[in-house]
């Protein structure tokens, strides 16, 4: 009797489970090395993040930054997970918080609150990501992200301080061990969070448990990794798909790496699969959009959209 209910609890286990998971991807504003594409026009992203999220069984549907509000709300009731991209742009312009910073403030909103409702709804930041998450739970305080020496277009060892964190289930210890020993984890990035902040600034200490870290050139030491205690947020300092679909730039391909990055986006779209919000309009998925390729860019391939152009 024992073992029927428990294959009835294992099948309507596998039953909740949304099978069909949506990933919203934010737009970032146009870089200005992108002359065709100006930041007064145009929004992007790379199509290795999209790749990374659909090698895991999901789709993609691009958030617009510069969305309003009222429609972030409706692209937030369809999808199942959010990803920030890395890029670069100023958090912070003359006139007070960039869009882009009050975008990504209020999603994080919408993430916390949703988990603490019940309503389980993971979030992956890379890089920009990671910088724009910890900037906002400092309050907004600049000092939190330190320059980063020689951090730029290069691979680093990894250090991990905590092997257990979620994103790193079902990893074996060759692969950690191959990670803390050759330089395999792909950076670009001119800033750093260092550790010690959380010392200084309460409310990341009590949000984020620190998983990873890494040395940068002249041996300071800032934080790689980082996962929420309370909330399904991951955070990461370095460039996990690159290893997997970029050739363009200097990132290493070897099995280590590879597994390791797909390991943490398994992981993430598995917990996507537990959120049922239900996407209405399968016309604002990725597929009806094409990605191009520049001689100019550091990608293999951008997706560029007009301001305004993407809706729900």
């Amino acid at each position: 009797m024992k073992i029927i209910i428990f294959l009835v609890l294992l099948i309507g286990i596998n039953y909740s489970l949304n099978l069909n998971p949506v990933i919203g991807i934010l737009t970032i504003p146009s870089d200005e090395d992108y002359k065709e594409y100006p930041s007064s026009q145009y929004s992007y992203f790379a199509a290795s993040y999209v790749k990374y999220v659909e090698s895991s069984g999901a789709r993609v549907m691009p958030i617009p930054y510069e969305a309003d509000e009222a429609t972030l709300e409706k692209y937030f009731s369809q999808i199942n997970g959010l990803l920030l991209t890395g890029g670069t742009l100023a958090l912070e312009t003359k006139s007070g918080p960039s869009k882009y910073l009050q975008t990504v403030t209020y999603l994080l909103n919408k993430v916390i609150k949703a988990n603490q409702s019940g309503d389980t709804f993971p979030l992956f930041a890379i890089c920009l990501g990671h910088q724009t998450l910890h900037f906002i739970l400092s309050n907004k305080d600049y000092d939190v992200l330190s320059p980063a020496s020689g951090m730029q277009r290069v691979n680093k060892k990894l250090i991990f301080t905590d092997k257990k964190s979620t994103m790193f289930i079902d990893l074996k210890e060759q692969i950690f061990k191959s990670i803390e020993t050759q330089e395999q984890i792909y950076f670009n990035t001119a800033w750093g969070v260092l550790p010690n902040y959380y010392q200084t600034h309460s409310e990341l200490n009590n949000f984020f448990n620190i998983v990873a870290v890494v040395e940068d050139q002249k041996g300071v030491v800032s934080i790689a990794a980082a996962e929420a205690k309370q909330y399904p947020i991951f955070s990461f300092g370095f460039h996990p798909e690159k290893p997997i679909f970029e050739f363009k730039t200097p990132s290493q391909h070897q099995q280590e790496s590879i597994q390791f990055g797909r390991n943490l986006i398994n992981q993430f779209i598995q917990i996507a699969r537990e959120n049922n919000h239900i996407l209405k309009d399968s016309n604002s998925v990725i597929f009806k959009y094409n990605p191009i390729q520049l001689d100019s860019a550091s990608f293999a391939q951008i997706y560029f959209f007009k301001l305004g152009e993407l809706n729900i």
